[in-house]
């Protein structure tokens, strides 16, 4: 059994007695603001430290409403109750002098634009540092409460602790830089959810650099649109492309659209059978010949010839890419040659058990791929 400590913000200087099953407790809550009962040090005692928003109205869904005689009774339900995060109360009494009480399963740092003047209700709301607006530039602040700590959630184009800092955007010739891949990190293209290349709305990695061997997300990725594609090295400082497309690629979508545009491959979907869904013309240039990835790259094959860029491509019973470059089926390797590949034996970002490289040349179990260099991604 919980014993549930009450503490509005009058209280929250002074360390509070509560009782847990069977013995009494000393609990200096000063530095706390919330605890389910489980906290270590305090474990049966559960307690919130609230502070009131007086005529204010939090208008969302709640998940429990009763009358109850003021509200400290209330601040213990919310208390005991996993999913409450707040809580109105109605000021009008009913004729024993009771009031309505409004479990709510967010807070009002969540909602902002639903925290609303009341003439009838006060809201209350567990202390936060989020009180205090610390996330800048439209970020949203999420509150850690059993830590007395928040987080801030981003809006595109910034980053940092309080999302003070611009998201830096490396632009060179008209060209925008908007992903990197490498094979020296975690394989986070290679993640069985697909995450970065569908859902990913923060930015990750070095956006500002070229030369950085590791995998990189921009804003850029889903924000700019563009007609053409182009492929660097990460050790080439002359930005000279592996490969560009031609022929207006990608017909004025941002690269995320192009690639969702085929369908919903997400979670272990196979994405294609002996085909690819769709491809580029490209040119070829720089160290292509000498660079992983790009082995079949003037290989006619029976999916797809020389001189094209595919995009969800697999052959056979096992193999496939994101991208593939070149040419691709029995002639050429199978598929498994490009950006983002798999050696499951159906092609998804789900391996089965075989191997992946975020770029390279067959991800059969126990090749290795290039970890020198990374590729990067670009849009005009």
């Amino acid at each position: 059994m919980l014993f549930a400590a009450f503490l509005f913000s009058l209280l929250e200087w002074w360390p509070h007695c509560c009782f847990g099953e069977n013995q009494a407790k000393i609990v200096d809550v000063r530095s706390r603001t919330l605890s389910r009962g489980n906290d270590t040090g305090v474990s049966g005692v559960a307690y919130a430290n609230f502070m009131s928003h007086t005529f204010s109205y939090l208008n969302i869904t709640g998940i429990a409403s009763n009358y109850v005689m003021n509200g400290g009774e209330c601040g213990f339900a919310c208390v005991n109750t996993p999913s409450c995060f707040s809580f109105n109360l109605v000021l009008i009494q009913d004729i024993v002098g009771k009031v309505l009480c409004e479990l709510l399963p967010s807070d009002m740092y969540n909602n902002s634009d639903k925290f609303v003047y009341s003439s009838s209700r006060h809201h209350y709301s567990i202390r936060s540092p989020c009180i205090s607006s610390p996330c800048q530039n439209n970020g949203k602040c999420a509150a850690l409460y059993e830590r007395n700590n928040y987080t801030c959630d981003c809006v595109n184009g910034y980053t940092g602790k309080h999302c003070e800092t611009v998201v830096s955007i490396w632009k060179i010739a008209g060209w925008t830089l908007i992903a990197r891949f490498s094979n020296d990190d975690t394989k986070n293209w290679m993640a069985d959810s697909g995450y970065w290349w569908y859902d990913k709305q923060v930015a990750m990695g070095t956006t500002s650099s070229t030369t950085e061997n590791a995998d990189m997300i921009s804003p850029t990725f889903w924000l700019t649109s563009g007609n053409e594609l182009k492929i660097t090295r990460s050790d080439d400082t002359n930005h000279i492309p592996l490969l560009q497309t031609t022929g207006n690629c990608l017909t004025g979508q941002t690269f995320r659209s192009k690639l969702k545009s085929y369908g919903n491959f997400r979670n272990g979907t196979v994405w294609a059978s002996d085909q690819c869904l769709g491809n580029c013309t490209v040119i070829y240039g720089g160290q292509y010949m000498s660079t992983d990835g790009f082995q079949q790259a003037e290989c006619n094959g029976t999916i797809q010839s020389p001189n094209k860029i595919g995009f969800w491509c697999d052959w056979s019973s096992g193999d496939g890419a994101v991208m593939m470059i070149g040419g691709g089926g029995s002639k050429c390797d199978r598929a498994d040659h490009g950006i983002g590949i798999t050696e499951a034996n159906a092609a998804s970002f789900v391996d089965g058990g075989t191997d992946e490289f975020d770029f390279g040349y067959d991800a059969n179990t126990g090749k290795t791929a290039s970890q020198s260099y990374a590729l990067n991604l670009w849009i005009r």
